[in-house]
């Protein structure tokens, strides 16, 4: 079920009206662009400063608890746990090392949807309509993760701030129907739950675990300062290449955003241009396609070399106070002045040496 809740114009056939409705449109549109275009240097920058924890994870040696017992630092250590109290599922009687509980229902929503359609006089407007569909969501406060208290060895783990790389599996996953007034219509329906559904998956308490960590008083619960803080149910060798992995995509998403923002903020602050020339047939959409090319081209060029200005700031304030020593050197060396002054400087030196 739908009901219109609103109705604008969006094209007039009237040319006039339309024109400048659609040039107003693009004039907001520069303030956006600038937005759009200092927002993507902070995405950068979180490229930038994205920590490779996998090169941590990769240069640690797998040991064995009891090797590194009475020692301090950094550590990457294995073992089946040892448990003080080990959890069991109330739903399945299973025991668990850790274990995520989700719970979601089922229920008529309210959302709104626009769909364009060509009125009466000719004019082309948007429809904003009031939608009522049914869909799961999860319940809020609901879902939430647990650990059983647990040792590698003679080590205790405190894993409350540790990074997760699970391969975990589905202990639980059920759906029950929920009483509800079925002879209401579907807008007095809203949001009234009509089934429910828990899930349960997590990690068996006898699978072999690998915790990357800071290693103090025989007990780990944290990292190191770039946060490197991880438990694993997966092989080293797995562990080191998904992590790996996760990074390099997070890297490229981030700075596939960069460049798009940026591209797309360099495009709309032509837009009023590419606007006004569109009154000749094909230009303007022509025009458009050709600038989200060429600031692509631009951005892309922007963006290599801001990352490297980011990345690597320290060489390049080396780069120019090497320049702009250089420059001095061969502005006083071209001043006849002081090249006097060296030279009796040092001849007098000379007289000094021969006395």
């Amino acid at each position: 079920m739908k009901n219109l809740i609103s109705t604008e114009v969006v094209k007039h056939t009237n040319p006039f009206l339309g024109f400048f409705k659609e040039l107003g449109n693009s004039i907001k549109g520069i303030g956006t662009g600038i937005l759009l275009i200092i927002i993507s240097f902070f995405v950068l920058s979180m490229a930038v400063n994205q920590v490779d924890h996998s090169k941590v994870l990769a240069d640690l040696e797998l040991q064995t608890p009891e090797s590194v017992i009475g020692t301090e630092g950094m550590v990457k250590i294995h073992a089946v746990p040892t448990f003080d109290n080990v959890i069991s599922l109330t739903e399945t009687g299973d025991k668990v090392l850790y274990f995520s509980y989700s719970k979601e229902d089922y229920a008529v929503r309210k959302s709104t949807e626009t769909e364009n359609s060509v009125d009466e006089n000719g004019n082309t407007v948007t429809n904003t309509y009031e939608v009522f569909k049914p869909d799961w969501r999860p319940v809020s406060g609901a879902s939430y993760t647990n650990w059983s208290n647990f040792k590698l060895g003679g080590i205790k783990i405190d894993p409350s701030d540790a990074k997760l790389q699970m391969d975990t599996k589905e202990f639980y996953n059920e759906t029950f129907e929920i009483s509800y007034p079925s002879w209401k219509s579907e807008d007095q329906l809203v949001d009234v739950p009509q089934k429910e559904r828990i899930q349960i998956s997590g990690v068996s308490f006898d699978d072999d675990v690998i915790v990357v960590g800071y290693l103090e008083n025989d007990s780990i619960s944290t990292g190191n300062e770039d946060g490197t803080y991880f438990v694993s149910n997966k092989s080293d060798k797995q562990l080191v290449q998904d992590q790996a992995n996760d990074e390099k995509w997070a890297w490229r998403i981030k700075v596939i955003i960069t460049w798009f923002m940026m591209t797309l903020g360099f495009t709309m602050l032509f837009g009023p241009i590419t606007h006004i020339l569109g009154i000749i047939p094909g230009l303007g959409k022509l025009l458009d396609s050709l600038l989200f090319v060429i600031f692509g081209i631009i951005s892309a060029v922007i963006l290599f070399f801001a990352y490297v200005g980011m990345k690597y700031w320290w060489l390049l304030m080396l780069i120019v106070l090497g320049g702009i020593g250089f420059i001095v050197y061969r502005k006083l060396k071209k001043n006849p002045k002081i090249v006097s002054t060296v030279k009796s400087e040092k001849a007098a030196e000379s007289e000094e040496i021969k006395k």
